[in-house]
């Protein structure tokens, strides 16, 4: 996922915006240092602080990092969307190598001669986007995409009587305010599903997420949690046929 130009970036001096969310929700973003250890990003911190707590309780955060160049007009930049890992240990070694980037050759970082051992986080990409070369990525991840989207509409089969069903519960939803309200409050498509059952339509989760295969498949990891899971999306709905659908 990481092209080339993706990790000449990375490794540029470039400072990143590191984003990860709240309890409330909100996002927390700060600057940081970056780099790169194998397929991941990297980021070194001395003491635990909010971005260490918000990953321990929701691993989904994303980066942003300029880079040189222009294109029509744009500033050119990486977004990239991923899954954060916390390890112990290492931060002042990371810390000491990134310091030869962004302080200058020679530099020593951390200046106590006796740093604790902190921690590092790694971000595993799930998705990259952003204006520059490696917008062609994007594409290229789109086609992959789309052989995926119906391979897996392939394996799940149409139940006619449940698609009956769930576009009758979609119209009275959108007659209905207090249906509507128990569907916002759902987190995914098992309690949507749920709702729905309550109300007397009876379909499975597997028949909403096949009805809704046009539109769910084409998110990423990071944004089919709102429905169900951060399983990949393509293994989620077969996981789901099988739970649901029989």
């Amino acid at each position: 996922m990481l092209t080339p130009d993706i990790r000449t970036v990375i490794e540029s001096g470039r400072l990143g915006h590191v984003t990860t969310i709240n309890p409330d929700g909100g996002p927390h973003t700060t600057i940081v240092w970056i780099g790169l250890d194998g397929d991941d990003i990297v980021i070194a911190k001395l003491s635990s602080d909010q971005k260490l707590a918000n990953i321990a309780r929701d691993n989904r955060v994303s980066l942003s990092i300029e880079a040189d160049g222009h294109d029509h007009g744009l500033q050119r930049h990486i977004v990239i969307e991923g899954t954060a890992t916390v390890t112990d240990g290492g931060a002042p070694t990371l810390l000491n190598h990134l310091a030869q980037r962004y302080i200058g050759p020679g530099a020593t970082f951390p200046p106590d001669p006796n740093p604790p051992d902190g921690h590092i986080i790694h971000i595993t990409p799930t998705r990259v986007r952003g204006h520059g070369p490696w917008t062609q990525q994007a594409t290229n991840n789109k086609t992959d995409t789309d052989t995926r989207k119906q391979d897996t509409m392939q394996a799940i089969p149409t139940n006619p009587a449940a698609e009956k069903q769930i576009e009758a519960f979609l119209a009275e939803t959108g007659v209905n305010e207090a249906m509507r309200t128990e569907n916002m409050a759902a987190n995914n498509v098992e309690e949507l599903t749920a709702v729905a059952n309550r109300h007397g339509f009876e379909f499975t989760a597997a028949d909403m997420i096949r009805h809704q295969a046009e539109t769910i498949l084409t998110f990423t990891d990071a944004e089919l949690v709102i429905y169900y899971t951060n399983e990949p999306w393509w293994q989620l709905c077969l996981e789901a046929y099988s739970l649901y659908g029989r």
